[in-house]
């Protein structure tokens, strides 16, 4: 699918699939749908139409969220931006999110700052639990496997324990530009940088030297 096919930008940031199969496109003007029979539609909203949409997500109950360039949240569906708001009103710019695998509307989110916060869709800062992250800032990534959420910067990453610590990763070889995370069915961790390139996190066989 391209402009030609009627995508409003043929630059592709980001994609989510509700429960019904309809893949949502975020581009940098805006967010399509792909429906089931293979066709292309466009979401038309005064809120995201010029927006850069740099991540899509689907929570636990089927619903897509997603955050703009400028730090704006919206929640989206085939009828259209179901629900919308700005940085200033919710107390914080948000620079990435993921959905609570478990718990349908709750979410966490990057920022900005040194913390991630978690909680209702778009509540305020002053309702959710905050997550410091210390040195880590600007939160460019976050992800959740083998039972906690991962968290990155484009220098530094860390997890988040069970008694919601963010504990960094003291010796780490990649330090420059992590664009992203992810896991795969063994559990390991595989990071990507545009400048570095690929690491992947494999957890220690070993319990006792």
């Amino acid at each position: 699918f391209t402009k030609k096919d009627g995508l409003s930008s043929n630059s592709i940031r980001t994609f989510a699939e509700d429960f019904r199969g309809n893949i949502f496109i975020g581009s940098t003007a805006g967010v399509a749908y792909v429906d089931a029979t293979m066709t292309l539609h466009n979401i038309d909203s005064d809120w995201i139409n010029n927006e850069r949409i740099l991540r899509l997500v689907t929570d636990a109950g089927g619903s897509v969220f997603g955050h703009t360039g400028s730090g704006n949240l919206f929640s989206v569906t085939t009828k259209g931006v179901s629900e919308y708001y700005t940085s200033s009103g919710l107390g914080m710019k948000v620079t990435t999110i993921y959905p609570d695998p478990e718990k349908p509307r709750k979410l966490y989110y990057g920022t900005n700052n040194n913390g991630v916060y978690y909680g209702r869709f778009g509540a305020p800062t002053n309702v959710l639990d905050k997550i410091d992250t210390g040195r880590t800032k600007n939160i460019h990534w976050l992800h959740y496997a083998c039972g906690r959420l991962w968290v990155s910067s484009s220098m530094a990453a860390g997890y988040v324990d069970e008694n919601m610590t963010y504990v960094p990763f003291d010796s780490f070889p990649m330090k420059d530009s992590i664009e992203m995370m992810t896991s795969d069915y063994q559990g390991n961790i595989w990071f990507a940088s545009s400048r570095a390139g690929v690491m992947k996190l494999v957890a220690d066989n070993f319990l006792d030297i």
